[in-house]
């Protein structure tokens, strides 16, 4: 990770684009919530899932209830945006 871990407060979204980087998922974090502190991306079986990582609680449910539902690109599935890192596997 960059910096150490800062944020305390992740929030995984599952079906993100499958060629969206780590720096794309930081800005579209951003949007949501400026106290981002980490993003990755990564793939488990055929879904794609990203993880942002906040400093700040709100900005992190924020985030959860912008995304959870909504498509970002035409043609992908709905993204699931929930609060915690994929610890629990759906």
């Amino acid at each position: 990770g960059r910096g150490g871990r800062a944020g305390h407060h992740p929030v995984t979204i599952e079906n993100i684009p499958d060629d969206m980087g780590w720096q794309e998922l930081e800005e579209l974090g951003n949007q949501y919530g400026k106290s981002v502190a980490y993003s990755r991306t990564y793939r488990r079986g055929n879904v794609f899932v990203g993880v942002i990582e906040y400093a700040d609680a709100k900005d992190a449910r924020h985030c959860v209830s912008e995304l959870d539902g909504r498509r970002i690109e035409d043609g992908t599935l709905p993204m699931r945006a929930f609060e915690g890192d994929d610890g629990r596997s759906a």
